[in-house]
């Protein structure tokens, strides 16, 4: 048995938003039974115990696995992770006693919905039941062999996992039987939540759905975001009162079931990975960093006593020059967001690893001197546009078919010198928009192989063109000339 040495004291806590993505060590999964004892556990076995509503943290560990999920009720005490470890407590964290459940699979979420009776989800479909406070563990018949990512119980017999590939199981007997939902979605679903006749679910790619407690009816929420975010956490905390937290750091907040959204302002500018309620206290954390952000009746966002914010740039690659950087080069691939591209003067870049190391696709793009706009299809990823100015001068759009190797030449208007002339429409993969000087916009329904003019309205020099995802009608345009200090903003 390990025992927990808890203590008032902690250490101030500084995050470096350089530190390498490789090289993470941050929060998993944040809990709290009545809003002042918190729990946040996440990698290399950490655990941050707070007592005091979240105000100040005691770090201890256990093991030194990735711990992924941690659920209490009363004095009992579960924490899940990888290689299988389950790490128990019966006396409200004052010591821990571990056992490795069969095949050392890696747990990845944990619900006790009653005092005596708990529940385990993992890797390959793994659903594992306890009545006797986590002290041992019967599998159960998930059908299913994905992954299990999230549990969500409204009383020891009323549950719900989900998974990987849209999966969503149901189990109304306390898990003796588990059956399938349809999900309407293939995203990967990270979490699960209800509350009375309210089912909430987060997942991949923006992927948000909500219905009732039959899950029969669930449809997507429509976030209206251009980067489709991975949306790590859900919490329905209310009627119609709902908590979303994901990539990029974003928290959002509704009161009438995702109509209307409010995103309160905080400083945990990473992923967050983790949300939990007790009464009107909330916590959050990310998987980025080792800070627990707090709000206290409602209160605002903030950091934990001594945590700080440092922040700070690494350059990652050398730029070919001052003359030769335009617009908005700088890309996200649509299926894999921890790839990037950049095209810098006439070379293009990719990254792996969300920017950490960059390696050369196309060392000098023929005839381009400088590129002011970059897009990827999202249909294909080999498929992409750039608009560039050329070693004679003119200003042309350029399309790739084989991921930036070869480049051919589409279209051939002038556009601003600063400006971003490409946008692609967010509800319509294969629909770009091309905004030059002196004329109308024009529009490709083929990802940039033909073009046609669109519209009758005639612009100076557009800065930028921004279409409202799920409102295709809607389309805005910064319309401007250098050095004129005159704008415009259009809308359609």
């Amino acid at each position: 048995m390990r025992r927990l040495l808890l203590s008032s004291l902690f250490a101030p806590l500084t995050i470096s938003l350089a530190a390498s993505v490789a090289s993470a060590q941050g929060f998993h999964a944040v809990q709290s039974k009545d809003g002042i004892d918190v729990w946040a556990v996440g990698d290399s076995g950490r655990v941050y115990r707070s007592l005091d509503a979240g105000s100040s943290y005691a770090p201890s560990s256990l093991g030194n696995k990735t711990l992924r999920a941690v659920a209490q009720s009363g004095l009992h005490v579960l924490v899940v992770g990888d290689s299988g470890k389950v790490w128990r407590s019966a006396d409200n964290g004052g010591g821990f006693a571990i056992q490795v459940i069969s095949g050392a699979p890696v747990l990845r979420a944990v619900a006790m919905p009653a005092a005596n009776v708990a529940f385990i989800a993992g890797d390959g479909g793994l659903l594992l039941r306890s009545g006797d406070f986590g002290a041992s563990w019967t599998p159960q018949t998930s059908g299913t062999a994905q992954r299990l990512n999230g549990l969500c119980f409204t009383d020891s017999l009323q549950g719900w996992a989900c998974g990987a590939a849209g999966t969503l199981l149901r189990t109304t007997n306390g898990g003796a039987s588990w059956a399938p939902v349809t999900s309407n979605t293939a995203q990967e679903l990270f979490a699960v939540s209800q509350l009375n006749n309210e089912l909430w679910l987060a997942g991949a790619n923006g992927a948000v759905l909500k219905g009732s407690d039959s899950g029969l009816d669930l449809a997507l929420v429509r976030l209206r975001v251009d980067a489709q975010p991975d949306v790590r956490a859900v919490r329905v905390i209310g009627s119609g009162d709902v908590w979303l937290g994901g990539g990029g750091g974003f928290l959002r907040h509704t009161l009438d079931g995702g109509l209307t959204w409010t995103f309160p302002p905080h400083q945990l500018y990473a992923q967050v990975s983790g949300i939990a309620f007790a009464g009107s206290n909330g916590f959050a954390v990310s998987n980025r960093n080792r800070a627990v952000l707090r709000s206290i009746n409602g209160g605002p966002w903030t950091m934990q006593t001594g945590a700080s914010v440092a922040r700070s740039w690494q350059q990652v690659r050398a730029t070919p020059g001052a003359n030769q950087i335009r617009g908005s080069t700088l890309t996200i691939n649509p299926k894999d967001k921890r790839t990037m591209y950049c095209v810098l003067g006439n070379a293009m870049y990719r990254s792996r690893d969300e920017g950490e190391t960059w390696s050369t696709v196309n060392a000098s793009i023929s005839g381009i001197d400088r590129t002011n706009a970059f897009v990827v299809s999202p249909k294909d990823t080999n498929i992409m546009l750039i608009a560039s100015v050329t070693t004679g001068g003119s200003r042309q759009i350029y399309r790739t078919v084989d991921g930036g190797l070869n480049w051919t030449s589409k279209l051939t208007h002038a556009f601003g010198e600063y400006g971003i002339p490409l946008e692609v429409h967010p509800d319509k993969p294969d629909t770009v928009y091309f905004g030059g000087d002196s004329d109308t916009l024009y529009r490709s329904f083929d990802f940039g192989n033909t073009w046609a003019r669109f519209g009758t309205k005639s612009f100076r020099s557009p800065c930028d063109i921004v279409v409202l995802p799920d409102s295709a009608n809607v389309i805005q345009v910064g319309d401007g000339i250098t050095g004129s200090g005159i704008g415009e903003l259009w809308l359609s």
